[in-house]
């Protein structure tokens, strides 16, 4: 059960990233975006800890903290800090890097975030 929310938490911040860029990135750039930095959410279902950065133009701190809220999630204007195993980035014009705790494992995480046109860092 806690699996599934978690994946179904997963799926949520994807859908997050995708509507408030407009919908999926658009960009065919493959340098991360380094400004505009939005803040970011963070979820935990029992001990699985994700925690996502929004940076681009196509993201404010008010658009990110409104889908933080109407998805569960817990906004800040800093940095993801969780100690991670590893984290998914997507680039494009808008940047987001998913940070993963110790609760999931790699090979999942990895797969999904490739499945999903990420770029999956182990740590």
């Amino acid at each position: 059960m806690r699996k599934r929310i978690a994946w179904a938490v997963i799926c949520v911040m994807i859908a997050v990233g995708l509507v408030a860029c407009g919908g999926g990135g658009g960009g065919s750039s493959s340098t991360p975006v380094t400004s505009g930095f939005a803040g970011s959410c963070t979820t935990q279902v029992g001990a699985a800890i994700i925690c996502a950065d929004y940076t681009g133009s196509s993201f404010s701190s008010s658009i990110v903290q409104t889908s933080c809220s109407h998805s569960y999630q817990t906004y800040s204007p800093s940095y993801c800090a969780i100690v991670a195993i590893g984290k998914c980035s997507t680039v494009g014009q808008t940047s987001t890097n998913t940070y993963y705790n110790s609760s999931y494992t790699i090979s999942t995480t990895s797969s999904n975030c490739t499945n999903n046109g990420g770029t999956w860092t182990s740590f």
